[in-house]
């Protein structure tokens, strides 16, 4: 089963998908703010392959998990669900031709551009809208006015440190930095949003050197060019509802905890070693005092075009890995097939994946010169998440009598 697609023309920077809404950074720093349900409900209505669709594009959680277990052994319903995906097609989206109601241009309160973005939400808080720069880490409040827009009444970017970063992420009310030769740095957000003071809320969480960051649980894991990487160890105790102690237990070196060299990379229950044809996977379980018996080694995966030399970054999500090269994503997708993702040899711009979101988790973005393609991977709803070797585990956000049956 192959991913589908939706192709938007147009000259991007980045992207991001959170609560109905697709965001575009233009390539001149501006907001493009597009009403993502509403445009595929519309536009998907009366499609035969409405189920198919509407599970590719904006339910992406829908048949994940044990309610549907019964339907996915019946082999006639197993079949016909797959067929309905493999008969869905790709389609390119006109933003000239889109209604007013669905598409709106907001001016930017960041710099531009920058390196990196999140949207998260404390828990019964308004979300905020994080980016990193050469600057440091800024934010800003998001969320929907009466008049429809995000962004026009948004008040200016906070910035929370001016430590210059590369890639972040968010969990546990704390945004971890990845900050090259600075290292590994965590900000704590507040419940003040108009006040941030960096003495208290900014920690300093690994002195080597970091490219691009993950939570792996609730313990970080760091990838670099230059040490391979490393897993942070974390503590975690909340004294109060705005008191917390947060520590560093341990730093595993992963050339060493895996007896060889290689690009490493973790999110979740999953830690990948690169080298040369090959991707060693290990299972991460936290919380086992032993050490050796937290990373338990699984089935590597080889194939001889998987180069090392030129690789630029790399990702899990549920539906499998991700390596970036200059004009090329080489994905490996959680049924063990291998596909690429290319564009008339053009350069790729930016790629994001949404491994914490609840209903886009399916979704790859990938922007070239000319376009952003909007991927849906969808073969990983018929593997075992807790049996596969290849991309990390879906987690549903409802228990769904999911983890009677299962221990974590």
């Amino acid at each position: 089963m192959l991913p589908v697609k939706i192709v938007i023309p147009g000259r991007f920077y980045d992207s991001f998908i959170y609560n109905k809404k697709l965001l575009l950074w233009n390539i001149n720093g501006d907001i493009m703010q597009i009403d993502w349900d509403f445009l595929i409900e519309d536009f998907f209505e009366n499609s035969e392959n409405k189920f198919a669709y509407f599970c590719a594009f904006i339910h992406g959680d829908y048949l994940y998990g044990d309610r549907w277990r019964l339907i996915f052994e019946d082999p006639l319903v197993n079949k016909a669900i797959k067929h309905r995906f493999d008969r869905i097609k790709d389609v390119t989206f006109d933003i000239k031709k889109m209604s007013e109601d669905l598409i709106s241009i907001c001016s930017n309160p960041f710099p531009f551009p920058h390196s990196d973005c999140i949207i998260y939400r404390k828990y019964k808080k308004n979300p905020d809208l994080y980016i990193s720069t050469s600057k440091g880490l800024l934010k800003s409040p998001y969320y929907e006015h009466k008049n429809g827009n995000l962004f026009n009444t948004i008040k200016n970017s906070i910035k929370c440190h001016d430590i210059p970063s590369f890639n972040i992420d968010a969990q546990s009310d704390m945004i971890i930095s990845s900050c090259g030769n600075d290292g590994v740095w965590g900000w704590f957000e507040v419940d003040d949003s108009n006040s941030v003071s960096n003495d208290l809320n900014l920690m300093k969480l690994s002195a080597n050197h970091s490219t691009w960051i993950n939570w792996s649980f609730s313990d970080i894991f760091s990838s670099s060019y230059y040490n391979g990487g490393y897993l942070l160890e974390t503590s975690l105790n909340r004294e109060n509802k705005n008191e917390q102690s947060f520590s560093i237990i341990k730093e595993f070196d992963a050339n060493k905890l895996f007896d060889k060299s290689g690009l490493t990379w973790g999110v979740g229950d999953k830690i990948c070693s690169l080298r040369d044809g090959e991707i060693s996977i290990y299972r991460y379980k936290r919380n086992i005092k032993n050490d050796e018996e937290k990373f338990t080694k699984l089935e590597s995966f080889y194939d001889e075009r998987i180069s090392f030399s030129n690789i630029i970054k790399t990702g899990s999500a549920p539906w499998g890995y991700i390596l970036e090269y200059r004009t090329m994503l080489l994905i490996i997708q959680s049924n063990g097939e291998l596909i690429k993702i290319e564009h008339e040899n053009q350069e790729i711009v930016n790629w994001r994946i949404f491994t914490r979101s609840v209903r886009y988790s399916n979704q790859l973005h990938v922007i070239f010169e000319d376009n952003i393609s909007i991927y849906s991977f969808n073969n990983d709803y018929f593997q075992n998440q807790f049996e596969k070797n290849i991309g990390i585990r879906f987690i549903p956000n409802s228990f769904q009598g999911y983890y009677k049956m299962h221990r974590l």
